[in-house]
């Protein structure tokens, strides 16, 4: 990278302020803050992060020193989801006077010239206001995904560079938006605390701007399933599935879709654990959507 390039870099650096949200996980054993930390010690720069700990217990010692990192920790055992996390980043964010919003979740790994891919892009595509890499999870694409009725379907493959946001959808981890568009579209909705947190936040992108930008970089990302867990353990995920669902619902039409996208996996989760608990966790926090106790 030429002199000009790299300080042209650390400026998009300095304007960028990333939002983590971390569970249950300390965050030197986070994928997502060890594979950027390698990007900054690479290119000897130094970022802004808010670490947003939704963990019963802290999970961060304040004094730990991460010397790439200006690190702003928020820890809110209370756990009201990602959708609370990132709109709190984003206060923090216009406090800061930052330009760039970067979503993280715990999980994602990002190759060694990720950053610098983000700013190739916004470099080239000056007038753009998303950026978002290539999550995959098994050698399959999750993110960039095609939409219809509101499920994201695998795509085989897709271009780097300008694409329609038009039956497309996006994962939080890895997004930059910049901070004028997430104020233009509302932020998140914070009745939606995790699952469709991302579809949500994508539907009310779509009706401000027709495009994103594709990274020419592939992340690696872990997705929570169902293998190996116990039916406890899946009862709550499923609690914050029906809610997100339910919350998701702005017409009738929506609320149609997720009642069938919920009502399957509850009968998907049934069969699998041999229990109707699923169906009741369904009636509760679908159809009467008395949400979740804390």
């Amino acid at each position: 990278m030429s002199t000009d390039n790299m300080v042209n870099y650390r400026l998009m650096i300095n304007d960028t302020l990333a939002v983590l949200v971390l569970y249950n996980t300390e965050l030197e054993h986070s994928e997502s803050f060890i594979s950027l930390s390698k990007n900054l010690e690479n290119s000897g720069s130094k970022m802004d992060i808010v670490v947003y700990d939704n963990s019963p217990e802290a999970v961060y010692e304040k004094e730990s020193g991460f010397e790439n990192w200006n690190i702003h920790y928020i820890h809110d055992s209370s756990n009201p989801g990602v959708s609370k996390a990132y709109n709190e980043g984003f206060k923090i964010g216009k406090k800061l006077n930052k330009k760039w919003l970067l979503l993280l979740d715990q999980d994602t790994t990002f190759p060694e010239e990720a950053l610098i891919k983000y700013f190739e892009a916004m470099d080239t595509f000056k007038n753009s206001v998303m950026f978002a890499p290539v999550l995959t999870v098994n050698n399959k694409i999750y993110s960039p995904s095609a939409y219809y009725l509101k499920r994201g379907f695998h795509l085989k493959s897709i271009k780097a560079g300008l694409s329609t946001i038009r039956n497309r959808t996006l994962l939080n981890s890895g997004m930059c938006i910049s901070l004028a568009a997430f104020e233009k579209i509302g932020g998140f909705n914070e009745k939606v605390r995790l699952y469709f947190s991302d579809f949500n936040f994508i539907d009310r992108y779509r009706r401000h701007y027709t495009d994103f930008i594709v990274l020419d970089t592939i992340c690696e990302h872990k997705m929570f399933t169902i293998e190996n867990k116990n039916a406890e353990s899946q009862s709550k995920r499923f609690m914050y599935f029906c809610e997100g669902a339910r919350n998701s619902s702005d017409n009738s039409v929506d609320f149609c879709i997720y009642f069938s996208s919920a009502f399957l996996r509850a009968i998907k989760l049934s069969a699998k654990f041999k229990t109707f608990g699923f169906i009741t966790v369904f009636f509760h926090n679908f159809i009467k959507n008395k949400g979740i106790k804390k």
